[in-house]
């Protein structure tokens, strides 16, 4: 049985495990937050190139992981190619599934939530130019709605208005009216993904990059027999353990403890 370590700031990867398990791939699954040092949007860019290769290096060190997903979109476009210099393993990053939105869209005028760090990024208008030069592309960055996922999740009080932003300030534009799809550019907000349908328009199709990555997994690993992965081990860094921990016990994971 392959084993897969799935890596992020907080719980947002369990949106990416989640996936894994509907997909039904035979492996072993261990997770490491980076909780001491959540949230990654409130740090520069030279904090986190410094710190996420060391800690996803001492996670694949500890769990002898054959392949790493790095599950948060703020670490794939800032670390993501000094990750693959440090770990001596094949490393999949979290890409906004716009290629698949622009596919789909019938009205040609998409929704994009991501972190405010991410939203306006040369890597996101990289992928609008690449995949979606026929759409329109209607971005927000609700600045506390991964925050929102996370407090969800641990079973924390939530403000259910950071929710509701998220939405509203994706049609402040009298044009994006016509959005049909809305990508979810974050792993945590998949998470929240019943909570953010309330507020958006009933007909509203909501798309994430979990099924590409596990698909991108079994190809790396070469996944061909099907079976119910193991969840193993959910590992921090020491921010706030006692929620997190519970979280992952949540999620299924057997063992939890600090790296």
């Amino acid at each position: 049985m392959k084993k897969v370590l799935v890596f992020d700031s907080g719980v947002g990867g369990f949106s990416i495990v989640r996936e894994l398990v509907d997909q039904n791939l035979n492996i072993e699954i261990s997770y490491l937050a980076d909780t001491s040092f959540f949230p990654y949007g409130n740090k520069n860019d030279l904090e986190l190139l410094d710190r996420i290769p060391q800690v996803v290096l001492a996670g694949v060190e500890k769990t002898g992981a054959d392949a790493v997903i790095i599950a948060c979109n703020t670490a794939s476009t800032i670390a993501l190619w000094r990750i693959r210099e440090v770990v001596g393993v094949p490393v999949i990053g979290v890409v906004p599934a716009i290629k698949p939105a622009a596919r789909l869209t019938k009205t040609k005028a998409i929704g994009l939530l991501a972190t405010p760090r991410t939203i306006g990024s040369a890597y996101v208008d990289d992928l609008i130019d690449q995949f979606a030069g026929g759409c329109a592309v209607y971005r927000y960055g609700p600045p506390n709605l991964a925050l929102a996922a996370e407090q969800v999740l641990r079973g924390e009080d939530f403000e259910e208005s950071h929710i509701k932003d998220a939405i509203d300030g994706l049609y402040k534009n009298p044009m994006a009216k016509d959005i049909d799809i809305i990508i979810l550019a974050c792993t945590h907000y998949p998470l929240i993904r019943d909570e953010l349908a309330k507020y958006a328009p009933k007909d509203i199709k909501f798309i994430d990059s979990g099924e590409a990555i596990a698909r991108r997994l079994k190809e790396v690993l070469a996944i061909n027999d099907a079976g119910l992965p193991l969840l193993k081990t959910a590992y921090s860094t020491g921010g706030n353990d006692e929620k997190f921990l519970q979280a992952a016990q949540n999620e299924g994971f057997i063992n939890q403890t600090q790296i």
